[in-house]
């Protein structure tokens, strides 16, 4: 078939569906034969792994990618002429991989923690809310304080609530830096920590 006959062509012409050419380098996706026959005469910028740019047919971008175990990844499809880059593509998610698992372990090592302090909360209950908060900070997490106002504190209370937010932050700060000042929000009086770098900041 006609088919048949062009996927030959292609073939012996060195493009291999779908993993020579990698049209979004995010999700992987390839170009097809169609889309190949349609745009392998084309003049492309090709830049080399080395960096090196270069106007060639697509078709000769290919094959110049087989040759060295590369893929022809499009960077710019919309650029005149389109872009492309040679690049070891396996290597290139793998190591894209590996960044989003650090990027999420290191995200969840700075999680913010909350910490729900009572308007009139007692001295033992703020000294077993201290030690929670202490354990939240030396385990690299923000600390968020709070306390919620109701009722009349809500209209009489709200710079006592952040004055003592501000006084409860003062014996953290030997593991505490104040990354946001004690603030009214709706109903809560918050204030934002952060651990303490070893810097000093």
């Amino acid at each position: 078939s006609r088919r048949k006959n062009l996927e030959m062509e292609m073939m012996e012409g060195g493009f291999q569906e779908p993993s020579d050419v990698v049209m979004n380098s995010k999700t992987g996706e390839r170009m097809s034969l169609q889309q190949y026959h349609r745009t392998s005469s084309w003049t492309v910028l090709r830049v080399s792994d080395t960096g090196e740019k270069e106007e060639v047919r697509l078709s000769d971008a290919v094959e110049e990618a087989n040759e060295q175990g590369l893929k022809v990844v499009v960077v710019a499809s919309n650029a005149k002429p389109m872009v492309v880059r040679l690049m070891d593509f396996g290597k290139h998610m793998k190591e894209k991989q590996a960044q989003k698992k650090m990027q999420a372990k290191k995200a969840k090592a700075t999680d913010t923690k909350e910490l729900r302090l009572g308007f009139n909360i007692g001295q033992h209950d703020l000294e077993v809310k201290l030690k929670q908060g202490r354990e939240f900070l030396e385990k690299g997490h923000k600390l968020k304080l709070f306390t919620r106002l109701k009722g009349a504190d809500f209209y009489n209370g709200q710079q006592q609530a952040m004055d003592k937010l501000r006084e409860i932050a003062g014996t953290l700060v030997d593991l505490a830096v104040v990354e946001k000042d004690a603030f009214m929000n709706d109903r809560s009086a918050s204030m934002l920590l952060r651990p303490e770098t070893k810097g000093g900041g």
